[in-house]
């Protein structure tokens, strides 16, 4: 079996071919990531999966079927280089908070009174994102930050009462921007009453409005911050900003002087906009960039439902939790069949969703390089995956920003 190379994202050079590979190699299962579990029994879905790796496949443990993308020894040659090449295209996603974008990066852990409605994972993903919008913030100089997709405002409070940050949380919900006001408003009270009598604190201020394009979000944006005359830099930042909003971010970002940066860390891909064989007038959240235009490949809404899958996260499943979720695909095809076809066919379709992912990220990235060096971008693994399966942000910065440390 020939040796696997390794891929890079450093150029917009590197990541085209990166994105080439994919496209090449998930081509060749087309029918593998098209399907849908209503059809596995109807359409006979197990014999689309080469013979002897199905034959192969069937006399393995649950275990061992919930370790792919790892090989073993005694698999066919074919089925050990298909497990090769998924590994070597997918993004690397374990945790690493060290990457130069993200120079003094600090976090500080969140008390009692702002984590409160918190679960373990929001508690994660905010304290992280939280420190990494500050550092990138005071990097650009920045004046404001845009919270897009602010849902309860979790991260908005964070970064006004902790960091001390000027915020706007926008969102299209009425409800969330009331919570966030409320819970806002309680949280105040607790700092106020530790701060010197003339010292001001920073609350964040709520929009509701729902976001349908990057030009919204600009003229949103300005609008909001100013209303004194004094716009200054603004930082877009979104914790699993859904669907197309995620998208609408970038372009701001592209489009909008003022926004001198951006993290983002998107979620939803089954929401997303993709652009149709039919000529239309709207612009599709995906394809993004010219090269993924141009690769030849479509994914369509099961594909991608199949990169909002976790793979930490079935990798974990105990040997009772994996087949009550095999059993459960069999249930909801309405029909009872073996666990030897149900576990291997799911377990080699799940392990390429990561790789529909990455593809979806790796155009998002390639999107911001083929504007040209105005921006350094990264794809940064922020959270813990298997506490946060969406756990890659773009992380961006203008160049031309006023940096505060040179």
């Amino acid at each position: 079996m020939a040796a696997t190379r390794r891929y890079s994202c450093k150029t917009a050079a590197e990541t085209l071919d990166w994105i080439n590979a994919i496209a090449d190699f998930l081509l060749r299962f087309r029918s593998l990531i098209d399907a849908h579990v209503v059809n596995f029994f109807k359409d006979r879905l197990w014999e689309t999966i080469d013979n002897q790796w199905m034959e192969c496949l069937r006399k393995e443990s649950v275990e061992n079927l919930l370790g792919i993308p790892s090989a073993l020894e005694h698999w066919p040659s074919s089925l050990r280089e298909f497990v090769a090449t998924l590994r070597s295209l997918v993004l690397p996603r374990e945790q690493n908070l060290s990457n130069a974008i993200l120079e003094n990066f600090h976090a500080v852990p969140l008390g009692s009174v702002l984590s409160q409605g918190m679960n373990s994972k929001k508690k994660h993903e905010v304290e992280i994102l939280a420190a990494a919008v500050s550092t990138v913030a005071r990097g650009v100089n920045a004046q404001k930050i845009i919270d897009v997709g602010s849902g309860q405002g979790y991260l908005s409070q964070v970064l006004s009462f902790e960091y001390q940050l000027s915020v706007v949380a926008i969102d299209s919900s009425l409800h969330h921007s009331s919570v966030t006001s409320a819970r806002a408003n309680r949280i105040k009270k607790h700092y106020a009453a530790k701060l010197p009598g003339d010292e001001l604190l920073k609350v964040p201020q709520t929009v509701t409005c729902q976001v349908l394009s990057s030009e919204s979000l600009a003229a949103l944006s300005i609008r909001t911050v100013g209303k004194n005359g004094n716009i200054g830099y603004l930082v877009l930042a979104g914790l699993h900003a859904c669907g197309d909003l995620s998208v609408n971010m970038l372009r701001a970002f592209v489009d909008c002087e003022q926004v001198k940066a951006l993290i983002n860390v998107g979620c939803c891909y089954n929401l997303v906009s993709e652009e149709s064989s039919e000529k239309t007038s709207m612009i599709s959240g995906f394809p993004l960039s010219n090269g993924a235009k141009l690769s030849g490949l479509t994914l369509g809404k099961n594909a991608r439902d199949l990169a909002c899958q976790s793979a930490e996260r079935w990798k974990s499943l105990t040997k009772k939790a994996a087949l009550q979720n095999f059993e459960l695909h069999a249930f909801r095809a309405t029909f009872q069949m073996m666990q030897e076809f149900i576990g291997p066919y799911w377990s080699l379709r799940a392990s390429l969703g990561p790789l529909i992912e990455t593809y979806i990220l790796l155009d998002r990235l390639l999107f911001l390089q083929e504007h040209g060096n105005f921006a350094e971008v990264q794809l940064v693994p922020l959270f813990d995956p298997t506490l946060s399966p969406r756990n890659v942000a773009i992380v961006a910065r203008k160049i031309d920003a006023n940096i505060a440390n040179t």
